[in-house]
């Protein structure tokens, strides 16, 4: 499985250089930029090519629902046999548990990218916030 991480601007490379920070380098992900001058088109054949490389699907991570990145992905998809996934509007923590659950050899694409999403909407924190009856009442209060 590999998963594309796109978006408008330097978004996919940006999210690149965290991961890389953060986790390593990583083998399943392709980082794809959609920066001024690269068209729809261009960006649809880059798509493309990635499928000769998966026969167990792509998931297509987004910056935005409904941009060209989202839309070219879509596209992709439908013309390729309709294996894969596309979501808009993620973030590192949904990065981080899709990583996390395709080592636990998840085969269905649509349950793991819920489950993905599910975890990272539990990652959330707002500051000020009361803390979470499901937290770890033995962490130290040096940190985690």
């Amino acid at each position: 499985m590999i998963i594309v991480i796109t978006g408008h601007g330097t978004y996919a490379t940006g999210i690149e250089s965290m991961i890389k920070l953060v986790l390593g380098a990583q083998d399943t992900l392709r980082f794809i930029d959609f920066e001024e001058g690269k068209s729809p088109e261009m960006m649809n054949q880059e798509f493309s090519k990635l499928y000769k490389e998966s026969s167990s699907g792509i998931i297509f991570l987004t910056d935005i629902a409904g941009g060209t990145p989202f839309n070219q992905a879509v596209i992709a998809i439908h013309e390729n046999g309709g294996n894969g996934a596309v979501i808009g509007g993620v973030n590192i923590p949904f990065i981080i548990a899709l990583l996390e659950l395709i080592e636990e050899d998840y085969t269905d694409i649509k349950s793991l990218c819920q489950e993905a999403k599910n975890m990272a909407i539990e990652s959330m924190t707002i500051y000020g916030d009361e803390p979470s009856k499901k937290s770890n009442t033995n962490e130290s209060e040096d940190g985690i």
